[in-house]
């Protein structure tokens, strides 16, 4: 996207933060994968609930931490990215293991839970004076316990726009680049933003009627 060499791209950096920082997300999800993956084995004899609050606590805690010292510190990137992000990994666990037990009552008390100890923290750190990208990984947890504990019925719009999401996101940087240079666009705009969303959308759709679709 600006233009850096071919050998600058697969540097040692690259693998920490993709080709473009915008996707330093991904490298990310690769790697804490592999955590919880370790961590779902060694905690699978251990009962749900206790599971759930440990790790529910444990992102509260990450939350808290990671929001105070990005107010203090200045780190080079993808380090930022990467610490404010470390929340989301026991947050998201916990949701996962909510989804695990078998009563479905409990399951939503449990998201409740989740969903109450993060926003409380979240309004805590934003009335303490400590504005940090980690609180929107923290206010992101409430839509997905509400989505998680109270299902709505799917429909065939949503059906067939649900899997292209992922592609969509890792599509539109390429797109909206494209559509910048085409246009001249120097600031994001609404119509530039819903068009690279439409495009991002038909260019994963086509993707994903070849041999592709496994990478989108």
């Amino acid at each position: 996207m600006d233009w850096t060499s071919l050998g600058g791209m697969v540097s040692l950096k690259t693998v920490f933060t993709g080709t473009y920082i915008h996707l330093w997300y991904l490298p990310y999800a690769f790697i804490s994968g592999f955590l919880v993956y370790a961590v779902n084995r060694w905690t699978s004899k251990i009962n749900y609930v206790a599971v759930v609050f440990t790790a529910a606590g444990i992102g509260a805690l990450m939350l808290i931490a990671s929001a105070v010292d990005m107010s203090a510190h200045r780190l080079m990137e993808p380090l930022p990215q990467w610490e404010f992000g470390l929340a989301a990994i026991p947050l998201g666990f916990a949701v996962g293991r909510c989804l695990m037990i078998p009563s479905r009552r409990a399951q939503r008390r449990l998201l409740l839970m989740i969903a109450v100890v993060t926003m409380a923290v979240c309004v805590a750190l934003i009335s303490s004076g400590f504005p940090s990208p980690a609180i929107a990984y923290g206010l992101a947890i409430v839509p997905v316990c509400l989505a998680c504990g109270w299902q709505s019925k799917s429909n065939g719009l949503t059906a067939a726009l649900a899997p292209l999401t992922f592609g969509v996101y890792l599509i539109h940087p390429l797109i909206a680049f494209g559509l910048k240079t085409i246009f001249s666009v120097e600031r994001d705009h609404a119509a530039l933003i819903a068009l690279t969303v439409c495009i991002s959308g038909l260019v994963t759709w086509g993707l994903m009627k070849t041999p592709l679709r496994r990478f989108v």
